[in-house]
């Protein structure tokens, strides 16, 4: 199985329920009796609207199509004290991981963290009702349905990856993602090729984890430059994040200000997600032809920036690293 997924990762919907069908005012005439019986039956309730996770459903794209959503109304009632029929609920699928707010209260209504996951957000409106329950005789006395419940909400897809992959614009992350999975992202030689987040699943034997490739973040993207804030809550659910480095030019205070331009955009966004694990990945190396001056460039780095957690040297063309990274990576996932 491979998600590869161009996605709207926030999309604002209006919702409205079903209304309730009208009171029927109808009556029967009986031989035996001079005046008329009242037998109008009673509407039927208006359709509900239900969300629900699906694992099918990887995107908030369709909510960037259709943006409006109105269950069935109940129909009315008729003579002989037939009810109407009830609306039709409905579902709506979202994807695993959605977090959905009431845009008016700005309260939670749910966060879709597990498949099957179902919950009520608007209620069809209760039925008119009829004339034979009521014993009115007036013709013009119709007791109508109640509208159904109306609102907008805010849908924010919380990526379920278990690792994310960040760095700088055209660092060689969409290389990495397509090389240790079958995910298709865009590839080329300028910056700011991948617009939006895309998923890849990485297949070990019978073991397999999900990785997202983040679009290069850029300096300020905390505060809101670029795709900013909308790519850094991308990393909110990620168990690891792995930060790719371009090596490509051997020039250490270029490699320095990368990792500390994307410290300290996480950090600026979220002191949480700044402490998660983060590995980082010296990219490239198929690049560099004299490989001792390599090793000693890395490792005096490294010191240089007392980095305490795991580090690798890869390249994702020529898938030098590779396989020993996403082993670790398994592994690492497993006890954690």
């Amino acid at each position: 199985m491979n998600i590869n997924t161009n996605f709207i990762d926030e999309a604002i919907i209006s919702i409205k329920a079903g209304t309730g069908g009208n009171g029927s005012v109808a009556f029967r005439k009986e031989n035996a009796i001079h005046y008329k019986i009242p037998d109008g039956g009673d509407g039927g309730n208006g359709g509900d609207v239900w969300l629900y996770s699906d694992k099918a459903i990887n995107t908030l794209l369709c909510f960037k199509l259709k943006r409006i959503y109105i269950a069935e109304s109940g129909t009315n009632g008729k003579r002989n004290s037939c009810s109407g029929k009830k609306g039709k609920d409905m579902l709506i699928k979202t994807p695993l991981g959605t977090r959905v707010t009431d845009i008016k209260t700005n309260l939670l209504i749910i966060d879709m963290s597990f498949v099957g996951q179902k919950v009520l957000v608007a209620k069809g409106g209760l039925h008119g009702i009829g004339n034979s329950k009521t014993k009115t005789t007036n013709k013009l006395q119709k007791n109508k349905g109640i509208p159904g419940e109306t609102c907008d909400i805010h849908m924010e897809l919380m990526l379920t990856a278990d690792v994310g992959i960040l760095g700088l614009p055209n660092a060689g992350k969409s290389t990495f993602i397509n090389s240790v999975s079958k995910a298709k992202s865009k590839v080329a030689s300028y910056s700011f090729t991948t617009a939006f987040p895309v998923l890849g699943v990485v297949q070990l034997y019978n073991n397999r984890f999900i990785i997202a490739d983040i679009p290069g973040l850029i300096e300020d993207a905390s505060n809101g430059i670029g795709l900013g804030i909308r790519l850094l809550k991308q990393l909110d659910r990620c168990s690891l994040l792995l930060h790719i480095v371009d090596l490509k030019h051997m020039n250490e205070s270029l490699i320095y200000k990368a990792i500390k331009t994307i410290n300290n955009e996480l950090y600026q966004y979220n002191s949480l997600t700044s402490k998660k694990h983060c590995w980082l990945v010296f990219n490239k190396v198929d690049k560099i032809t004299d490989k001792a001056f390599l090793i000693r460039l890395v490792d005096r780095f490294i010191r240089r920036i007392e980095w305490k957690s795991k580090y690798y040297i890869a390249s994702s063309i020529n898938h030098i690293g590779i396989k020993k990274l996403c082993y670790d990576i398994l592994y690492y996932l497993s006890m954690h």
